[in-house]
């Protein structure tokens, strides 16, 4: 349960919990009040999806067994189900990463690799994928805006520089002006 204490630790975090080969919950812990009902009605959700895929892969060509990790996410919160540990948590308040690392979800931790990777494998899992296109058109029209003013100031300190070299010029003309009337007089 070491991995859980850690888990439990951190911001974001309402409860913990052990898991059996089926994803059903034999042991938890919570922070504050945490109605017992969720914790049953988690471990069945994940028992029965569990299930349904152990069926499947006994059905289909494809493997889908042995489970590794599910994540649901809904409203304001996300439970995080991987090998035999269950962590539920407020998802505004939670570091993902952090948590998704120490359960070393794949994709995540000591099998991650490379760090765009992490934010797209994390965009997918919190199905926020479509997010990202949305995001990038702004960073994009952001810095397109960003460039047109910075293009504009480069012209701004240009006609400054071009202004200090005709005021230069000014008073150097006003000063032989000055000297030519000192000397007509």
């Amino acid at each position: 349960m070491a991995q859980l204490e850690e888990l439990f630790q951190l911001d974001g975090v309402t409860a913990v919990g052990k898991l059996d080969d089926m994803g059903r919950v034999f042991d938890w812990k919570a922070k504050g009040v945490v109605d017992p009902e969720l914790i049953r009605e988690t471990s069945k959700g994940l028992e029965e999806m569990i299930s349904l895929f152990v069926q499947g892969a006994r059905e289909r060509p494809r493997n889908w067994t042995p489970w590794r990790s599910m994540t649901y996410s809904g409203g304001d919160m996300t439970a995080i189900a991987a090998g035999e540990n269950l962590v539920i948590v407020e998802t505004a308040k939670a570091n993902m990463w952090d948590i998704l690392k120490i359960l070393d979800v794949p994709g995540f931790g000591s099998n991650m690799v490379g760090e765009a990777g992490k934010w797209e494998y994390l965009l997918k899992l919190l199905s926020l994928d479509s997010v990202k296109e949305i995001v990038l058109e702004q960073i994009k029209s952001d810095k397109s805006l960003l460039e047109r003013k910075k293009n504009q100031l480069e012209g701004a300190l240009a006609e400054i520089g071009d202004v200090e070299a005709m005021l230069a010029e000014a008073q150097n003309g006003q000063s032989l002006a000055e000297k030519a009337l000192a000397e007509a007089e």
